[in-house]
């Protein structure tokens, strides 16, 4: 780990202020897990009334260890010079991203706007301030070693100099405080409640066309110029003080050609067209001879393999074991045909590949995203008979990011695994390919057809391809036909290209807040993931018309913008970085903003760790999605969010949050608390050729109006997180979160009948976390009324403040388990977890869930795990429980 990383957090770089709690350094020394003693700064309140002027001069100072010498209005505004203004980027990009890549990285840009005649003033009498000083200074020992025998003459110039120097250092300071008078002014503005208006559809439109003109796939040049067009774009907002690019190399796989034929009975040899086809308003599907590879799936084993074929439905374990048992059907050197929904298409692959099957072929069903569900596009968002969708299959939920380092970031010169030995542990060892359900549909008629083809064991297996024009009854075979399946591609280390921006916090800079989305797709991506990608330009063209407007005014907090590379392979770019500079993360990231795909359909969705719930609920309930007469519009966000009333008006917390997107590193390994957002519901053309800026314009989002509500939802978000005195994440969703889920756990054990209700030390330590999870909810008042007094300005102490947020921090951080969980040590939040078996979802109590759904044999190791999490339940309840140390 770059020795840098320890700088954020320490009181070097943040004077007095307090520390956040760091994870554990790992045996390898690359990585950081786990959880040390935490020890708090034995900091008493301070009353007392001020001004906010006052106040935040004060809370700058003490926060940040100041001198007073202008830093709240110089280091950081316009108001300082060229020289200083590059200096303090540099340091804080340092600081906050902790880029490697030197000085040399960090990108500036030029000042927006003139400096006023003040400022100017003020930036020159800033200057020569100490100059003064000291020149003043000189001349009164000059003076006093006079010999007592010099002329009166002498006397009296030296002391009309002396006037005269301590008039030009009175103006100075006076001017300087005038000049910083506007900096306080700006920086009390609520700019969170303002954002919304700077918001502009039409931008979204115009930026989304053109981020969406050319494919930009991981691991291709294409995907470099798209980084290196987002940093320009993002560059001429004026919205961020330094723009940085990094690269990491990361292992794939780089398709080269997929062949799928069918053997007829006749012996006769029907090579299926895997092209998706042109449409006459999709301008970019007419490209689709110019794609560097056909659809493939990232991640899939090179072979050739000729078969029988077996339809095994979406692949559950459960289906195989349904084919196994009650069909009496094996898949054993067969090729087995899957429809894609329901979990992760890796671990399809992988449930067959351990059924015995030789190949896999994966189809879109029009019962999950196609005819059955509504118009499909062209006139409609559902997918059309020759769509394909594309993906990895890298099991996700088990290895994160490039699986050719585990152990640490995919820099220059890392260790490598080879991939011999990647095959069979992280990746498929058998082939696979996506198809449309066009090109599944003579199969299934052939499994139909076949003499011994058996019948669906259950009604779950029959998709939408019953009626009469197409007559699939989806018997599961064996087929009397064999098909034909190569997969040609070649194993390469590629160049990801992330792209960072930061805007720098005026009190409390090494705090930040990162909003994250990747720029990487499949094609050219028009919903996953430039929807999003251009919802994040909006925001930050949103803050540079604020910024020009208002030119002194900074956040409370930095703000950090990711654009991240390779996340359709398997999370490469926010991985690698993740691993690269945890312990930076670990001690400055207030909380991680994912937002991948923005509009993907018109109902909101988020997931997050519950201590986001009420400020979401807060923010949505005011956000509209257009207007009343247009075209989806007039109502609110909370209107079009059906979990709420599901869910989260039920329970008192967001949905958890699972795997699949860019939220994996933060929030199950680092504990940075993490949420994700986005409008879904009916994004039929999911990773094809027709997931288009065409598609966006023309069926999803023809006005723009859902990308701008998103933009504003997040913008506000971001900001009411990275400027509210007190940090606005509530630890009384939380407390709900674990008293509910702990009793469903419980439930769980008894209706299984499990080791857990055999074994006395069990019961024992599950009682002990039932303590634990009690005592959370019962630190859970007092810390509550502690954050609502120090809400005001005039009341707490700004190091009290500074604390009372690092425990909100660290109340998550704290449910981290340094040995990481059982079976994927790799993650490490002990509440909850990808979904092992799906990995979209989430599993939460994941390493008791492991014990209590898979190895029941081991008493002893599940006592073990149990221990673990009440322990690191407790450890986060005693972070809001030891008020004693910060009144």
């Amino acid at each position: 780990m770059d020795g840098r990383d320890t700088l954020v957090g320490t009181p070097g770089a943040s004077g007095t202020a307090s520390q956040p709690h760091r994870m554990e350094n790992e045996a390898a020394g690359n990585q950081d897990g786990g959880a040390h003693a935490y020890e708090y700064s034995q900091m008493r309140m301070q009353g007392g009334s001020r001004s906010a002027p006052e106040a935040e001069d004060e809370e700058i100072s003490q926060v940040r260890g100041d001198d007073g010498q202008d830093n709240a209005t110089g280091e950081h505004s316009d108001n300082s010079s060229s020289g200083s203004e590059s200096s303090y980027g540099d340091s804080r990009a340092a600081l906050l991203l902790d880029g490697s890549e030197g000085a040399d990285a960090v990108r500036h840009h030029k000042k927006r706007k003139k400096k006023t005649r003040l400022q100017w003033a003020s930036s020159v009498a800033s200057r020569s301030l100490h100059a003064l000083q000291k020149r003043r200074q000189d001349f009164v020992e000059a003076v006093s070693s006079e010999d007592a025998t010099k002329s009166e003459q002498h006397t009296l110039i030296g002391r009309f100099i002396l006037i005269l120097l301590t008039a030009m250092l009175m103006t100075a300071v006076v001017v300087t405080y005038l000049s910083s008078l506007q900096h306080r002014t700006d920086s009390s503005i609520d700019v969170s409640s303002l954002f919304g208006k700077f918001i502009r559809s039409e931008e979204i439109d115009v930026d989304l066309k053109s981020m969406t003109s050319r494919e930009h796939m991981a691991g291709t040049n294409n995907s470099k110029r798209h980084a290196e067009y987002i940093r320009e774009l993002w560059e001429s907002t004026g919205a961020l003080d330094s723009v940085v690019m990094e690269s990491f190399d990361c292992g794939i796989t780089r398709p080269i050609n997929t062949i799928i034929e069918l053997r007829l009975e006749n012996g006769t040899l029907v090579k299926l067209d895997l092209a998706e086809g042109t449409i006459d308003s999709d301008a970019t599907s007419q490209l689709e001879d110019e794609l560097s590879a056909p659809a493939f799936h990232g991640y899939a084993a090179a072979g050739k393999v000729e078969a029988q074929v077996v339809y095994a439905n979406y692949g559950f374990e459960e289906d195989f074991r349904l084919l196994k048992e009650k069909a009496k059907v094996s898949v054993k050197g067969k090729i087995v045909l899957m429809r894609y929904g329901k979990l992760f298409r890796g671990l399809k692959v992988q449930n067959a590949e351990r059924a015995g099957a030789a190949g896999v072929l994966l189809y879109s069903d029009p019962a999950d995203d196609g005819f059955v569900r509504g118009d499909v596009y062209p006139k409609g968002p559902w997918r059309p008979d020759s769509s394909v969708q594309r993906g990895s299959v890298l099991y996700a939920s088990q290895c994160a990011g490039d699986p050719s380092t585990p152990d640490g970031p995919s820099v220059h010169g890392a260790p490598r695994v080879p991939y011999s030995e990647i095959v069979g542990k992280c990746t498929p060892s058998i082939p696979s390919a996506p198809i449309s359900w066009k090109n599944a549909l003579p199969i299934l008629r052939a499994l139909d057809s076949a003499e011994a083809s058996k019948p669906a064991p259950s009604k779950s297996f029959v998709g939408g391809l019953t009626d009469s024009s197409y007559g699939v009854t989806y018997r599961v075979g064996p087929s009397q036909i064999r098909v034909s399946l190569e997969v040609q591609n070649e194993y390469v280390l590629a160049p990801m290209y992330n792209v960072l921006g930061t805007v720098h916090g005026r009190i409390e800079p090494d705090r930040a807040v990162w909003l994250g989305n990747h720029h990487d797709a499949w094609v050219f991506g028009g919903g996953d993931p430039t929807s999003g990608t251009a919802t994040v330009l909006q925001i930050l063209r949103a803050l540079g018309r604020f910024r020009e407007l208002h030119p002194s005014w900074r956040p409370r907090r930095s703000l950090v913008f990711a654009a991240w590379d390779g996340e359709e392979y398997n999370l490469l770019g926010s991985t690698e970085h993740g691993e690269m500079h945890a312990s930076t993360i670990s001690a400055s990231v207030v909380a991680y903003l994912n937002l991948d795909t923005a509009v993907a359909g018109h109902e909101f969705s988020v997931q997050g760790s519950p201590i986001f719930t009420e400020l979401v609920k807060e923010i949505v309930k005011d956000v509209k999605v257009g207007s009343s007469g247009s075209t989806f519009g007039g109502n609110t966000v909370q209107d079009k969010w059906p979990s709420y009333e599901k869910f989260v008006k039920l329970r008192g917390y967001l949905p958890s949050l699972g795997g699949g997107s860019d939220q994996v590193v933060f929030q199950h390994r680092l504990g940075v608390s993490s949420i994700s957002l986005g409008f879904e519901g009916s994004h039929g053309v999911y990773h094809s050729l027709y997931d288009s800026y065409s598609y966006q314009a023309n069926v999803m989002d023809p006005t723009f109006e859902y990308h701008e509500a998103m933009a504003k939802v997040v913008g506000m978000l971001m900001l009411r997180i990275a400027e509210d005195r007190v940090v606005p994440l509530g630890i009384k969703s939380y407390a709900h979160f674990l008293s509910k889920e702990l009793q469903e756990l419980e439930m769980e054990i008894a209706a299984a009948g499990s080791i857990f209700l055999e074994s006395s030390v069990l019961k024992a330590e599950m009682k002990r976390l039932g303590a634990s999870v009690k005592n959370f909810g019962d630190a859970e008042p007092a810390f509550h009324d502690l954050t609502l007094s120090a809400g005001s300005s005039s009341v707490e102490s700004p190091l009290f403040v500074r604390e009372l947020n690092d425990r909100i921090l660290l109340a998550e951080r704290e449910l981290l388990v340094a040995r990481g969980l059982p079976g994927r040590p790799w993650f490490k939040h002990a509440i909850c977890a990808p979904n092992f078996a799906t990995d979209y979802g989430t599993e939460i109590f994941p390493g008791i869930r492991y014990f209590l759904q898979g190895d029941r044999s081991n008493a002893t190791l599940a006592a073990e795990e149990v221990a673990l999490v009440a322990d690191v339940v407790q450890r986060s309840a005693d972070v809001l429980n030891r008020l004693d140390v910060i009144q």
